[in-house]
């Protein structure tokens, strides 16, 4: 008996080790087909590269995306689509990839439709922002001021997706002028902030004008070297440095080190973008071409994405993609979905 007993501990514990030497996958990523929902037959995306800023997919809350696209095929499927276009279609999409609704809308009459505070929906138009559901039917619709908001550039949601910022810039004279205004996302929402700069950083109910030394608050905080800041929902300033530097700042000046990222850098004919989450996570994304061949084409496009988590400071994901993509990262920071002409995949991120 002793021995039929120790035997049998013996199979449980090379069983045990046998089960510890299998490695652990990360979960498959899953892929969304925008075809049926009337994407075109090519790919239009960043023809110009890079001549269309706006986002292609974004999440419009942790379990749906909201998606647009050109309807006119014969445009869509030139190099000029995305500047001469004009009739587009945004579409609500569950992550199994159903469309839940679309709305088709025009340009100029209505600029942009995008994600926007607590789930919610925006419609931009000249004069005119409107908060719609996630199925597209209006709740509310603010008026913007002609004089504050001639020309409304952008809008920029907070990272807990609580409120946005509307962005005016013009050109006077010799220089740029702009004005922001911050809006809170309930129903009715309210204007409670303004500045007279459209080079503001956008916080959770703060609106503070881009400098090198800021106070959120009565709070005191510097990045000599930033080329932004960014504000996270539960933790103090995030800057990225002149040197790619990503640090998280302390009152009195000081600075602690989230990670080294110059090998983000963007190169030639190049852009960078972040978006940080509600759940302290932020997503760095940059673009460019590797060997430029002349002003205008090179070897080598690439676009770049990695995910931080701000409050362990570890990398915990990390992939290249085609040039001729969009990324965008769920509000909860457990998703990243990348759009590569009619594909959306979706990456699970986890800790690593």
């Amino acid at each position: 008996m002793r021995f039929k007993f120790e035997l049998v501990i013996t199979k449980s514990i090379l069983w045990c080790l046998f089960l510890s030497s299998i490695p652990v996958f990360a979960a498959s990523p899953t892929t969304i087909d925008l075809r049926p929902f009337g994407y075109p037959n090519c790919d239009y995306l960043f023809q110009g590269q890079d001549a269309y800023a706006e986002r292609h997919v974004e999440f419009l809350d942790s379990q749906h995306l909201i998606v647009k696209f050109p309807l006119s095929q014969e445009r869509a499927c030139k190099s000029t689509a995305v500047q001469t276009s004009s009739s587009f279609r945004s579409v609500v999409v569950d992550l199994s990839g159903g469309a839940r609704d679309s709305k088709q809308w025009s340009r100029p009459a209505v600029t942009n439709v995008q994600a926007g505070p607590d789930g919610r929906i925006l419609e931009i138009a000249p004069g005119r922002v409107t908060m719609l559901d996630a199925s597209f039917k209006p709740l509310q619709t603010i008026t913007l001021s002609e004089t504050d908001f001639p020309n409304l550039v952008s809008i920029k949601v907070s990272p807990s997706r609580g409120g946005f910022a509307a962005i005016d810039s013009r050109f006077i004279g010799r220089g740029f002028y702009g004005f922001s205004a911050y809006f809170d996302g309930s129903i009715p929402a309210h204007q409670s902030i303004t500045q007279n700069t459209d080079d503001v950083i956008v916080g959770d109910g703060v609106l503070i004008p881009f400098s090198r030394s800021i106070k959120v608050g009565s709070r005191h905080f510097e990045c000599p070297k930033a080329v932004w800041i960014a504000l996270p929902a539960n933790l103090g300033p995030v800057c990225l440095t002149s040197d790619f530097q990503l640090v998280q700042l302390t009152e009195g000046g000081e600075q602690a080190l989230i990670a080294d990222v110059r090998s983000l850098a963007p190169g030639w004919n190049s852009g960078f973008r972040y978006l940080v989450t509600n759940s302290d996570r932020i997503l760095l994304e940059s673009h460019g071409v590797h060997f430029p061949l002349t002003d205008t084409s090179g070897i080598g496009y690439y676009r770049k994405v990695a995910v931080f988590d701000l409050r362990s400071r570890k990398e915990i994901f990390r992939k290249q993609f085609s040039i001729n993509s969009d990324v965008a990262i769920s509000p909860d920071g457990n998703l990243l979905a990348v759009q590569e002409k009619w594909k959306i995949t979706l990456y699970p991120i986890q800790d690593r």
